[in-house]
């Protein structure tokens, strides 16, 4: 078994899958209200830790029981996590076009070109905090199921492997998440919106995010909502 090449594709994956859609959408949502560099990155970072928490938990307990993630609580984690997005996107919103000051005086404050935001609030800092966590555990339970079909993981001899395999899958998602944090918010400080503050185009744009956690969101509450009163209906 070359375990070399298994590290390295189990990383890989990890990396190609910190691009999902939902993975990304979570993060420009952080990163659009809060475009500095470091802080960006840590969002995607911490994302990543929250995604890769989940997975490694799960994926273990999967494995020692020789058992599989069962289709109810992995539907169930993705409603939540619908919830989570949904709720997500009106915090963005809320902050944007409701609470939002003059952009002079909150870049007096913050000295965040392109946060075009209200001031920060002690429920803001503690979802800036945790936020990132908990939508990265929440992504990771959806996913958890697909790990453990990778070809890395199903291949390991042993439970200390599948931790390690995860790990590097997880490192993976960091790091494509952190890299992602980071570019993404060289736009949202880019000339594009320090060129046009208190325009249309700076108040719209760094909204889009918003509005897409909401949409995602919905489409998967709905969807799996759906699922499962089919699925509870047949039982009874």
């Amino acid at each position: 078994m070359n375990y070399l090449a298994l590290s390295l594709t189990s990383m890989l994956l990890g990396f190609v899958h910190g691009f999902d859609t939902d993975h990304v959408i979570d993060v420009t949502d952080f990163v659009s209200q809060d475009p500095r560099p470091l802080h960006a990155a840590l969002f995607g970072a911490r994302f990543g830790i929250g995604h890769t928490t989940t997975v490694l938990t799960v994926g273990l307990l999967v494995y020692t029981l020789k058992s599989v993630v069962p289709g109810l609580l992995e539907n169930t984690f993705q409603l939540l996590s619908g919830v989570v997005l949904i709720a997500l996107g009106v915090w963005g919103i809320h902050r944007r076009l409701i609470r939002r000051r003059t952009v002079s005086k909150h870049h007096h404050i913050h000295g965040a070109p392109g946060d075009f935001t209200a001031e920060r609030t002690s429920v803001d800092n503690t979802v800036f905090r945790y936020g990132p966590i908990v939508t990265g555990m929440m992504t990771g339970m959806v996913g958890t199921a697909g790990v453990m079909l990778l070809g890395p993981v199903a291949a390991a001899p042993s439970a200390w492997w599948v931790v390690f395999f995860i790990l590097l899958y997880g490192l993976g998602v960091i790091g494509a998440m952190c890299g992602y944090g980071f570019v993404a918010s060289s736009f949202f400080r880019s000339g594009f919106f320090i060129g046009r503050r208190g325009s249309m185009v700076s108040k719209i744009v760094p909204v889009i995010p918003s509005v897409l956690s909401i949409a995602l969101g919905s489409m998967w509450f709905f969807r799996i909502a759906v699922g499962l009163k089919n699925v509870l209906g047949a039982g009874l």
